[in-house]
C-alpha cells in the first residue's frame, strides 16, 4: 500500500468514527441501566435502541422487548415469534418468551461488539414481516 493510499485510508476511518460518534446517543436512565440511541435503522426506518443493564456478575444487553413488540404488538403470532426465536438464538442471543425481549449476559471486553450485533439482528429481524 502507498503512502498516499494509507493516508487516504486513515482519513476515511477517522470519518467513519466521526460520523458513528455524532450518530449514536448514549442515555443513563439510571445507575444500573444505560439506552443506546444505535445508527442502525429498522425495516420502518425507526431508530434501533439496545439497553446495558449492570448485573451483580456481568452486563445484560438487551432490546427492552422493543423489535418483537413492533412486530407483533398482540404476541399473538406463534410461528412468527418461532421464526424469530430461531434466528435469535443463532445469533447468539435469548428470548424471553413471556416479556419477548431479546438479551445475552456479557462482560465489559465484548459489550460494544455485542451492542452493535444486537442491534443488526433487531434490522434483520424486523424484514420478517
Amino acid at each position: 500500500m502507498t503512502k498516499q493510499s494509507k493516508k487516504v485510508c486513515t482519513e476515511l476511518k477517522q470519518k467513519i468514527i466521526n460520523w458513528l460518534a455524532s450518530n449514536i446517543n448514549v442515555l443513563i436512565f439510571d445507575e444500573n441501566t444505560i439506552e443506546i440511541a444505535t445508527s442502525q435503522r429498522d425495516a420502518l426506518g425507526e431508530e434501533v435502541y439496545c439497553f446495558v443493564e449492570k448485573k451483580e456478575t456481568a452486563l445484560k444487553v438487551t432490546d427492552d422487548g422493543r423489535c418483537l413488540f413492533k412486530l407483533d404488538p398482540s404476541a399473538s403470532d406463534e410461528e412468527l415469534f418461532e421464526s424469530c426465536a430461531k434466528l435469535i438464538w443463532d445469533a447468539g442471543f435469548e428470548v424471553n418468551p413471556s416479556t419477548g425481549v431479546i438479551f445475552t449476559e456479557v462482560d465489559s471486553e465484548d459489550l460494544v461488539p455485542k451492542i452493535s450485533e444486537l442491534a443488526r439482528l433487531q434490522v434483520a429481524i424486523s424484514y420478517l414481516v
